[in-house]
């Protein structure tokens, strides 16, 4: 897993360059280890620097 997760991380940044490469490692591992725990009918915002991190929850709609 950890080799397929590298692999992808090495090609973004070859193909996008670096900061896009951060975006898509960003992406996997809020999928792999946070999505699962907000709760239906929530959104997570956050917002975060190299120091600092915010989060909340909002309501919206759910959609069945």
């Amino acid at each position: 897993m950890v080799f397929l997760r590298d692999a992808r991380n090495i090609a973004a940044t070859l193909l996008c360059g670096e900061e896009q490469a951060l975006i898509v490692g960003l992406r996997e591992t809020v999928q792999d280890h946070l999505i699962w725990r907000i709760p239906p009918g929530r959104r997570l915002t956050f917002a975060a620097t190299a120091h600092e991190l915010s989060l909340g929850f909002d309501t919206i709609a759910v959609v069945e």
